[in-house]
């Protein structure tokens, strides 16, 4: 787990904090400079009590990636949902550990190629619709600048469940069976259900709009 060490001391370290971020908007950097599936994605984190976090963020597509050329009228959006338990808070740092789950849907039409339904199947043009699901636990640490500032790494592990389907073929054509090897097969090009293992690394920065006191 992400900087596992410092767990011996969560209890000293929450004992010390005497206030805690209530209300925090973030920006997904990592979101933002995705060569494949970029989108601005903001979030936004309430902490009902300093060491439970809940996260909500939204994120669409903002600029054209390497593969639009061969994703024609290319749209989606991501939706992601977390709960966090800051397990160790300092003045300048706060450890967490959370769950997240992930909702992306994309649509795309392509132009002169292939998928496996059934069969194999080309085409002149197709539209393609992608359901994304993910389930993630998550680690992560948020640094702290000033009263406002804030940056949050973490790293995450779990599950994709991509559901892929294709519709509005047009014009079948007759043409040989391209290779097809699993190195480069991302499962987009066959219908159906595609369970995939994930593994990831987020950045955000956020900007607190508002703090919470701690009774005592």
């Amino acid at each position: 787990m992400l900087l596992c060490c410092f767990h011996l001391t969560s209890k000293a370290g929450v004992k010390n904090a005497t206030e805690f971020d209530a209300l925090t908007i973030k920006l997904a950097l990592h979101e933002l400079l995705d060569p494949v599936n970029n989108t601005v994605q903001l979030g936004l984190e309430f902490k009902p009590i300093r060491q439970l976090g809940l996260q909500v963020e939204f994120g669409h597509h903002l600029y054209p990636s390497f593969a639009s050329s061969l994703r024609l009228n290319e749209s989606y959006s991501k939706y992601k949902v977390r709960a966090s338990w800051y397990y160790y808070e300092k003045q300048k740092i706060n450890m967490y550990a959370g769950v997240d789950f992930l909702y992306f849907p994309k649509e795309y039409d392509l132009s002169y190629n292939y998928f496996y339904g059934p069969s194999y199947q080309s085409f002149e043009s197709a539209h393609v619709s992608t359901r994304t699901k993910g389930f993630f636990l998550v680690d992560g640490v948020t640094f702290k600048k000033g009263k406002h500032i804030r940056l949050d790494l973490n790293m995450n592990v779990g599950l994709r469940i991509t559901d892929v389907h294709y519709s509005k073929l047009e014009n079948p054509l007759p043409k040989e069976q391209p290779i097809d090897g699993p190195l480069f097969n991302n499962g987009s090009n066959r219908e159906g259900v595609h369970y995939n293992p994930h593994i990831g690394f987020g950045v955000r920065l956020g900007y607190v709009l508002s703090s919470g006191k701690i009774s005592r």
